[in-house]
This record gives structure tokens, C-alpha cells and sequence, in this order.
């Protein structure tokens, strides 16, 4: 039960107070589920093993699954903002916000899946090459309401590709 004291007053002076009780019960058992189904997904989405964000119509995060960002606090922060948000904070280059701003907002104008190839150089000046996907969730109306990337770390294979046209020549 949700109770509410409610005092009451005449000409200032006290007279009592009336208790106000709503049983709340069905809105906890639906809060309950919705915290279920929240839990059922995100675990399903966390254990993917590729990376996978989803962002509003603006391109702020809505959620990273921790191949996405394995730091538990960095991928927290991360919620509400941007990419440039991200490159400032981490120190990185701009250009890789301006580059994926960019296929989003191809994504948001051809509503149509967008594949590529991204090359990220790491801290200690390694190279890792993900391929990525973009993809719009449309509502009723086709109007973009959120779009899911995810990625997958190509970097053996990019490493194997070489090897083998080396060999080749």
C-alpha cells in the first residue's frame, strides 16, 4: 500500500489528519516485469561477442554492451552523450566522431542499413580494423527512432588477408 497523511487545518488550528492508502500492488508486480525484461535483454545483449550500441535520433548512446566499452564507469558515463563526447574524454582523435556522425546521419536519411570497415589505432600505436553496421528502427510512421550499431573486431582476419597476399606475391 502507497499511503498519504494529509494534514487538516481550520481558521490555522490543527483538527486531525486523514490517512490516504491505494494499494499499489499491480503497479509493482508490472515494475517487477519491466525490471525482469530489462534484465532478460541486457543479458542477452551483453553477452554478444561483438560490440553493440544503440543511440537515440540525435546519435547519443542509449546502451553499450561491455565488448563495446569493457570499462563498467567509462560505459556508464557514456549514456546521454555523443561520439565527440567520447573522442574528448578519451583523447582521441575527432575525425572518428566526424566519420561516424557522418554514415549516421546516411543511416537516419536512407533509413537503410549501413556496413563499413574502421580502422582504430591504439594507444600503444597497434592497429585494430572492426567491421561495422548501423541499422534504423522505425516507428509506425517510418520515421527513425533509434538506430543500433554493432561491430566486430576484424583484425585477425585483415592480419590473415595480408599474410596471404604476401604469400601470393
Amino acid at each position: 500500500f502507497d499511503r498519504d497523511f494529509i494534514p487538516i487545518f481550520q481558521d490555522e488550528v490543527y483538527l486531525g489528519h486523514l490517512w490516504v492508502y491505494t494499494d499499489i500492488t499491480e503497479r509493482k508486480k508490472y515494475n517487477s516485469s519491466l525490471r525482469s525484461q530489462r534484465e532478460f535483454y541486457e543479458n542477452i545483449l551483453n553477452n554478444i561477442p561483438s560490440d553493440i550500441a544503440v543511440f537515440d535520433s540525435e546519435h547519443h548512446y542509449l546502451f553499450v554492451n561491455p565488448i563495446g566499452i569493457k570499462n563498467d564507469e567509462l560505459r556508464e558515463w557514456i549514456i546521454g552523450k555523443t561520439d565527440y563526447d567520447y573522442c574528448e574524454r578519451r583523447h582521441r582523435p575527432i575525425a572518428i566522431a566526424d566519420s561516424r556522425r557522418t554514415l549516421f546521419n546516411a543511416v537516419k536519411e536512407s533509413k537503410e542499413l549501413k556496413i563499413w570497415e574502421e580502422e582504430i589505432i591504439r594507444p600503444d600505436g597497434g592497429k585494430d580494423y572492426f567491421l561495422r553496421y548501423m541499422y534504423p528502427v522505425l516507428d509506425e510512421a517510418s520515421a527513425v527512432t533509434m538506430v543500433i550499431g554493432y561491430g566486430i573486431n576484424i583484425t585477425d582476419r585483415k592480419k590473415a588477408e595480408k599474410e596471404i597476399a604476401d604469400a601470393l606475391a
